[in-house]
């Protein structure tokens, strides 16, 4: 194998290595009372949510767009909201209020027909939208599931839109992150290839 090939190899597992390291799971954003009210789940309207696409709110959009999902975590109850919100637009795909269900790793963490008793998990429906608030433990989870119903006027059926995200919790102080094990072979890898190069040229000369 020629010396320009070897280089070319590095390169794309460089290349891996660097976009799995900057894929990190989103957070959501931490609130701690008072000094930011949690979400009251009153249904309507959301003043205490930030909406903009850029905010600390905002987890991510479901079913092409036809809403906006937004997360927050309080770390004084482990409790955290989410709200669903729909397009009001004429035509847009309606959101439903059965159908809904949420899970972490496989363990529901809200549904449709939670109820709204104050003690997690709750929902309430409002004006096209959803709040539901769960409990869950600070920590790092791979799968955070929200399955919403939308009713496509287009095709004159129920559709579901779904978002499936990391989710990372961690309250407190936010550690600094460690070089993940998982990438260990990958650099093996590297330095192997290194190796042959540095034994080919040495060869050559």
């Amino acid at each position: 194998m020629r010396v320009t090939q070897y280089l070319l190899i590095c390169i794309v597992i460089i290349a891996m290595l660097t976009g799995i390291v900057s894929a990190a799971p989103p957070n959501p954003n931490y609130v701690s009372p008072p000094d930011v009210p949690v979400p009251e789940m009153n249904g309507w309207p959301h003043n205490e949510w930030n909406f903009y696409p850029d905010g600390p709110d905002f987890w991510g959009t479901m079913y092409n767009g036809a809403a906006n999902v937004y997360v927050r975590y309080d770390c004084d109850t482990n409790t955290g909201y989410v709200l669903v919100m729909g397009d009001d637009y004429q035509g847009a795909p309606e959101l439903q209020e059965d159908g809904i269900l949420a899970s972490i790793d496989g363990i529901n963490a809200f549904t449709s027909n939670s109820g709204n008793d104050g003690i997690p998990p709750d929902i309430v429906w409002g004006y096209a939208s959803y709040e539901a608030s769960f409990t869950k433990a600070p920590g790092v989870y791979n799968h955070f599931v929200i399955n919403s119903l939308f009713y496509d006027s287009i095709s004159s059926d129920l559709q579901t839109g779904t978002i499936d995200s990391p989710l990372t919790i961690t309250c407190g102080e936010i550690p600094a992150p460690e070089f993940p094990s998982n990438l260990l072979p990958i650099t093996m890898i590297i330095g192997f290839l290194g190796a042959v190069l540095l034994i080919q040229r040495t060869r050559e000369q």
